[in-house]
């Protein structure tokens, strides 16, 4: 079960709901939404220092803070 401030590790091949596919990141459970069955991560500066810089801005458009 995972807890508030646990460190998490996506599995590969990992599909997000825009379709993407994403491998090896990592990053701290901020919040937990048990009846949608998933979680808020905030992902560490490996993660998002290796992330392409268009996938971030598409990001910030729809809503996520920089």
């Amino acid at each position: 079960m995972l807890r508030r401030g646990d460190f998490v590790k996506v599995k590969q091949n990992t599909r997000l709901e825009s379709g993407e596919i994403v491998n090896e990141w990592v990053g701290e459970v901020e919040e937990i939404y048990k009846k949608e069955n998933c979680c808020l991560i905030t992902l560490d500066t490996q993660t998002l220092n290796a992330l392409d810089d268009s996938y971030l801005q598409a990001c910030i458009e729809e809503g996520a803070e920089p």
